[in-house]
């Protein structure tokens, strides 16, 4: 999963007319704001990424969103996820915070065979790959919950562990 890791609006703008002339980013659907995205901001994602499943903010920018621009995202079905910046972490020279999925699966293993509980799962997957609660949810919810086999998913239901 590679999350573009946004700074200024500036940067946002630049990246969303670079991204129509290069398909090297036609895989990006999903923003970490460092800024708090003014409504005009939210709208220039959606025209350029209809596609965007996520966008991550820091604490204190999702404290600050407009209504109007929560309003349009909930409209577009788009997650707002809080959690940590990712600034200081590791980012690829293109300004791309990489999440290794095959790490994540492969701790679900764990909670598949009993050695992890459902808590114990969603905190090694936060500590191993340095990501917040949220964002660890959402991928729990998005990406293991879909590869988890049959009885693992009926059995999480049953804890009432799934949305």
């Amino acid at each position: 999963m590679r999350i573009m890791a946004v700074s200024s609006r500036g940067q946002l703008h630049d990246f969303l007319k670079y991204k129509e002339s290069d398909e090297i980013v036609s895989d990006v659907f999903s923003f970490h704001l460092s800024f708090r995205p003014a409504v005009k901001d939210v709208r220039a994602i959606l025209a350029k990424n209809p596609e965007t499943k996520f966008i991550h903010l820091a604490f204190s920018n999702r404290e600050t969103l407009s209504k109007r621009a929560e309003k349009l995202l909930k409209e577009k079905g788009i997650q707002i996820l809080q959690g940590l910046e990712f600034w200081g972490k590791k980012a690829d020279s293109d300004g791309f915070y990489s999440i290794d999925l095959n790490k994540a699966l492969g701790l679900s293993k764990r909670y598949e065979s009993g050695e992890l509980s459902l808590v114990g799962l969603r905190g090694v997957i936060s500590n191993r790959l340095d990501i917040g609660a949220e964002l660890t949810d959402y991928i729990i919810r998005t990406e293991i919950l879909q590869n988890m086999s049959q009885e693992a998913f009926e059995k999480l239901s049953l804890i009432g562990g799934v949305d």
